[in-house]
């Protein structure tokens, strides 16, 4: 009697289990149900227009480097509205800048290749950000270095025609000082613009799940 009664209790014991890991397996796959239809519940609408920010650019035989940023921003701006921790998609997207077998001519300001987009804006915004702080600098006649290349067209080649706006104006700056910040004016306007203008070629892998692109590569065309 007393075996019986102890195999009983086992027996509840295992159903009880059983029960339990049951409610577990149900919720896990209600929870990863759910999320599967927060994925699909994008309308077809909707996945349209998240891939035409992108495509209206990837879709181009040629797409240049400022248009490389036009797709850096709207994967940015896809990433605010559907955010990953919310359970949608991550948009995915590795960028080269060096051609294979050629040399990067703007390496002073960009990586050879980039595995993420946040890390190229960043390169781009310091680049912009060294090329105005130099440009924005002020002379004693109160003109910006900026304005000061724009007259002279030039980043200070022609020492001759910056002394002769020194003479003409009467300034005391330092010739040598502003030369240098002609200089480095005038580099990193060149890098940023051979970016801007640095032809590029496209091709993107869409999810089989959400019709959404998952990836996108980006190399020199």
């Amino acid at each position: 009697m007393e075996n019986a009664s102890r195999a009983l209790v086992i027996a509840g014991g295992v159903l009880l289990s059983l029960i339990i890991i049951g409610v577990v397996m149900f919720a896990y796959r209600g929870i990863t149900s759910l999320q599967k239809e927060k994925d699909i519940s994008l309308s077809n609408e909707q996945v349209s227009k998240i891939n035409e920010q992108i495509e209206k650019y990837t879709k181009k035989s040629v797409i240049y480097g400022s248009e490389v940023l036009s797709i850096c921003n709207a994967i940015e701006d896809y990433s605010r509205k559907y955010p990953e921790s919310e359970g949608y998609p991550k948009i995915s997207a590795k960028i080269k800048i060096k051609a294979d077998g050629k040399d990067n001519d703007i390496k002073e300001c960009f990586k050879d290749k980039y595995d993420g987009i946040q890390s190229l804006k960043n390169d781009y915004n310091e680049a912009i950000r060294i090329r105005d702080v130099n440009g924005k600098t002020t002379i004693s006649n109160g003109k910006t270095i900026e304005e000061l290349y724009n007259f002279l067209e030039t980043g200070g080649e022609n020492g001759d025609k910056l002394n002769s706006y020194f003479e003409l104006y009467g300034l005391n700056d330092s010739p040598t000082t502003t030369l240098i910040l002609l200089k480095r004016y005038e580099l990193y306007k060149g890098y940023i613009n051979t970016f801007r203008e640095k032809r590029f070629k496209a091709s993107v892998v869409y999810s089989n799940t959400t019709g959404i692109i998952k990836k996108i590569e980006i190399q020199p065309k």
